[in-house]
């Protein structure tokens, strides 16, 4: 893999996968600096408004949270690249799931240990 950086990318591919494996607790906070110093907000239009406006009423579950907008948003702004995006959202979902089933065991273990009855589904 090469280190160069392509006249229309601004981080090296080295750069992105050094964040998405070393630091993926801070993939969020990476792409809102980025994002902030770059220029690069969410849309706010009205089309824009009326596309999340459909899709809450949707049965869609595929809603993007702020930071993977913000991702598409830099794609989009060709800050980075496609390849790059999806190495980013992968390594930031991966982390956020990982979050989450930490949690579950430790409500079922402090229940269990106050003498609640717990079962597992």
């Amino acid at each position: 893999m090469s280190a160069a950086v392509l006249p229309d990318q601004v981080y090296s591919d080295d750069k992105i996968l050094e964040i998405a494996k070393e630091h993926p607790e801070g993939i969020a906070e990476w792409v809102e600096a980025n994002a902030q110093r770059k220029g690069i907000s969410l849309p706010n239009t009205r089309y824009y408004k009326l596309a999340s406006a459909i899709s809450r009423l949707s049965d869609s579950e595929t809603e993007l949270d702020h930071t993977e907008k913000l991702l598409v948003a830099m794609s989009r702004a060709r800050l980075i690249t496609d390849s790059q995006l999806g190495i980013l959202q992968v390594s930031y979902l991966r982390h956020s799931a990982r979050q989450r089933r930490v949690a579950v065991p430790d409500t079922f273990h402090a229940l269990k240990m106050n003498g609640c009855p717990v079962s597992r589904f």
